[in-house]
């Protein structure tokens, strides 16, 4: 692995119920296995009385 620390945003529709779930689960288990919280969901993002797609862009923009 590269000394450059991998980071990951996921994004995905909240219905059916499954759907964040899974995804919730998959990405728990991804940043358990490396150790890191590199990985977040759109569920995570701080967006108390923001606009939530500025911060999902802010987001993506800050993983590159």
């Amino acid at each position: 692995m590269s000394s450059k620390e991998n980071k990951g945003f996921v994004a995905y529709p909240s219905f059916p119920d499954s759907i964040p779930e899974t995804i919730n689960i998959a990405v728990d288990e991804l940043n358990s296995r490396f150790g890191t919280q590199q990985t977040i969901t759109w569920e995570k993002l701080r967006v108390s009385g923001k606009v939530i797609i500025n911060e999902i862009c802010t987001s993506i923009v800050s993983i590159r």
